[in-house]
């Protein structure tokens, strides 16, 4: 039976857990080393009066970076201001659980799922078509077209957010759908 060389451990859980592992010291990400997409996975999301896309963050630069799990989402409309669509937050969680930011290393991709009501289906049903989803990275923001209906109680129009995680599946030579 062969052993394998002694390696350190650190060493095997990066090995092990690919782009999930924490750099250590790894900088919070400045927006022009990102991009941005939204992938509605052919229709995956839409149904019963609902729909959503997948966010999908790809680190450009040369080093590992760091970006909150959950950024604050904005979406937009044709002339670029904001609507008020705010992201709903679980039960349990007031105002919001205290999250360590997520690393994101060098042509990674971090993925979260955005759901959303896309029907008037309340009685006093409110909805918009935003033109645009911008995600705010530090001072700055990354936009990409989106189209969309987001639908809720008239004055409060929310949508749910997975908080962001390595996309497993990315590779620069595998994902050409997905960030340039």
């Amino acid at each position: 039976m062969r052993f394998l060389p002694a390696v350190p451990a650190f060493v095997l859980i990066f090995i092990l857990a690919g782009a999930t592992v924490a750099v250590a010291h790894a900088a919070p990400c400045a927006a022009d080393q990102l991009s941005l997409a939204v992938d509605n996975e052919n229709g995956n999301f839409n149904g019963m009066s609902h729909s959503g896309t997948l966010l999908v963050l790809r680190n450009l630069g040369p080093a590992a970076c760091t970006v909150a799990r959950f950024p604050q989402i904005l979406f937009t409309d044709a002339a670029s201001t904001t609507l008020p669509i705010t992201r709903a937050v679980p039960r349990g969680m007031h105002p919001d659980p205290v999250v360590r930011p997520v690393t994101i290393l060098p042509e990674a991709e971090l993925t979260s799922r955005l759901r959303w009501v896309s029907g008037e289906v309340y009685p006093h049903s409110q909805c918009f078509t935003p033109a645009a989803l911008a995600v705010v990275i530090g001072d700055e923001k990354l936009t990409t077209p989106l189209a969309a209906r987001i639908c809720g109680p008239s004055g409060k129009v929310t949508y749910d957010m997975t908080r962001l995680v390595p996309d497993p599946t990315a590779s620069a030579a595998s994902s050409p759908n997905r960030c340039p």
